[in-house]
């Protein structure tokens, strides 16, 4: 969880201060604002962690920061906090994807292990993003001809019938073979397989 931080969104500085307290005594970075648009400004640059956000708060509410968030492809999960009279709402956040609500006066340690699961799911989700973006560019490393001998691997064609096919001699396949495990840094294409797995390949 390094390098995450709790984003506190609530006008009320009463909670924002309990909630800092509570996020810092665990060893967690917290970072405070009395409103979302406070934190939407800055928010280009601040998306590794969670946010715990009011809902009802002046300018931009609860529900429609999870709108934008989303939007944004953020991958920052949101915990809502909500008065009782707002329970409607955090309902409805959390059937778009919320974590969880919390209803004020908040428990702290309800709250913290709510905070732990989102720091949990923005790690996996941005391992997830760093993995993909990795293999995007192995892609992009690839030539034209590997990327035509590429989807014929995965299929689990032998050398020579991959020659057959394209017309080309087994040691040139086994060439482009060696240098497309190079490039994705495996060493076998049971190991390349298990790596796109699940990857939106979209090869020519």
């Amino acid at each position: 969880m390094i390098g995450q931080t709790v984003f506190i969104i609530d006008d009320d500085a009463s909670v924002r201060d309990a909630l800092f307290t509570l996020v810092e005594s665990v060893g967690l970075q917290a970072l405070c604002f009395n409103c979302a648009d406070d934190y939407l400004a800055q928010s280009t640059e601040l998306n590794c962690g969670c946010v715990v956000s009011d809902i009802c708060m002046p300018g931009t509410n609860g529900i429609q920061l999870q709108k934008i968030l989303e939007k944004k492809n953020t991958n920052l999960p949101v915990i809502a906090m909500s008065a009782h009279g707002d329970i409607p709402m955090a309902v409805e956040m959390v059937r778009q994807g919320a974590i969880d609500f919390i209803e004020k006066p908040f428990r702290n340690q309800l709250m913290l292990q709510r905070i732990y699961e989102a720091l949990e799911k923005n790690r996996q989700q941005q391992s997830l993003v760093q993995k993909n973006n990795s293999i995007s560019a192995c892609l992009q490393a690839l030539t034209r001809r590997e990327n035509d001998v590429l989807p014929l691997l995965l299929r689990g064609d032998s050398n020579k019938l991959i020659a057959r096919e394209m017309i080309l001699s087994p040691r040139t396949i086994e060439v482009h073979r060696a240098n497309i495990l190079k490039k994705f840094q495996v060493k076998s294409v049971t190991e390349l397989s298990m790596l796109v797995k699940n990857f939106p390949l979209t090869l020519t």
